[in-house]
């Protein structure tokens, strides 16, 4: 607004724009020699007040002041994207990438998630977004978050296959990565063990242990009937053919 002077005071003449996303109210002024006139700064969501150029004054918040007014000025008021705060953490069992970060309110922030070998990711929590395997995308970021990522161990499954003339108990159990278990190798009445292995592992009297599992895998053990030696005597004035037989149990 164009305020009128008395007559021989000297005016000076100020017009305001805006840069970026955001606006200045009035769009110009006029004051007396020494006068100060005062704008006001308004940004749109998702940006503010970067600064005020053009003409010497103060700027309190979104109002901007001039200092007396000594000659014509161009005020510009300059407006930005607001500046987030991001960053991640873990449960030291793997790492998350970026670690932290300033974006540009309305960023979209994808983290790559590296478990330690044997974990995997359990939860991500903290912004707003989804999990797809080791990524996890935010929504649109307005406000600072920090992604906080768990990891738990894997678990692999160790299966059993006995066969006929015997059993292996449990029939299979779940291991956690870098575990070991054991089972209980019973041949039947009349059968032994001829062969078992898988996993690692090794037989310890009627325990099968495993070695470190890492992967699933599979025990297999074979029973074989026992082997009885059947030796014939006979007396003076005759013989029998063969003397000695091995025969199966049963």
């Amino acid at each position: 607004r164009v305020d009128d002077q008395p007559r021989g005071i000297p005016t000076f003449n100020i017009t305001a724009t805006a840069i970026g996303g955001g606006s200045v109210q009035p769009t110009s002024g006029s004051g007396a020699i020494r006068s100060q006139l005062t704008f006001e700064l308004e940004a749109q969501a998702g940006y503010e007040v970067a600064g005020v150029s053009g003409c010497q004054g103060n700027l309190s918040g979104n109002q901007f002041t001039t200092s007396p007014l000594m000659a014509d000025c161009d005020l510009v008021a300059s407006f930005s994207k607001v500046q987030v705060a991001v960053s991640s953490s873990t449960d030291g069992n793997g790492s998350v990438s970026p670690e932290s970060g300033l974006v540009e309110a309305g960023t979209v922030v994808i983290f790559d998630i590296n478990p330690a070998e044997g974990f995997a990711v359990a939860e991500a929590t903290g912004c707003p977004g989804s999990l797809s395997g080791n990524q996890f995308t935010t929504t649109p970021i307005n406000t600072a978050c920090t992604l906080q990522v768990g990891f738990a161990p894997l678990n692999y499954q160790v299966s059993t296959s006995g066969g006929v003339g015997g059993q292996i108990l449990p029939a299979d159990a779940s291991v956690q990565h870098g575990g070991s278990t054991s089972f209980v190798v019973t041949p039947q009445n009349g059968f032994e063990i001829a062969s078992i292995e898988g996993c690692g592992g090794a037989l310890q009297g009627d325990h099968f242990v495993t070695g470190l599992v890492t992967d699933d895998c599979d025990i297999t053990a074979i029973f074989t009937p026992k082997q009885y030696q059947v030796t014939v005597e006979t007396s003076v004035g005759g013989s029998l053919s063969p003397s000695i037989q091995t025969v199966s149990h049963g």
